[in-house]
């Protein structure tokens, strides 16, 4: 089975800077990568180490230019403090540091998840 996204907007037609976005980044790759974006701060793990604080907008336009597919899916924002979510986020990818064979860039989104939303996603 197969089925494709089609592209409908540019990134300048998303406001990246407010809420909060899921983002699949290289999405056509198995497994793509994943993290977090807090009011257009941008909040992962990879092999190299933690990031978090980075600018959405930037890693966003870098993937447009070089032609990266990337997936962004709109989480409600809960009634709280938009700050919050940032030092949680800061707090959980330096808690996991990096991607290893035990560790993936899907562990900190998972906990933020379960934390804010209240959505048990791990068995």
């Amino acid at each position: 089975m197969s089925f494709s996204i089609p592209i409908t907007h540019h990134i300048s037609d998303i406001k990246i800077n407010e809420g909060i976005y899921i983002l699949l980044h290289r999405a056509s790759k198995i497994p793509p990568h994943i993290g977090l974006i807090v009011n257009g701060k941008l909040f992962e793990i990879s092999t190299s180490g933690p990031g978090y604080n980075l600018s959405a907008e930037v890693v966003l336009q870098t993937a447009q230019k070089r032609g990266v597919e990337v997936v962004l899916v709109e989480l409600k924002s809960p009634k709280h403090k938009i700050e919050e979510f940032e030092q949680l986020m800061t707090k959980l990818v330096k808690h996991y540091d990096k991607v290893t064979n035990d560790v993936s860039c899907l562990n900190p989104i998972q906990d933020f998840i379960e934390q804010v939303y209240k959505i048990e996603l791990k068995s």
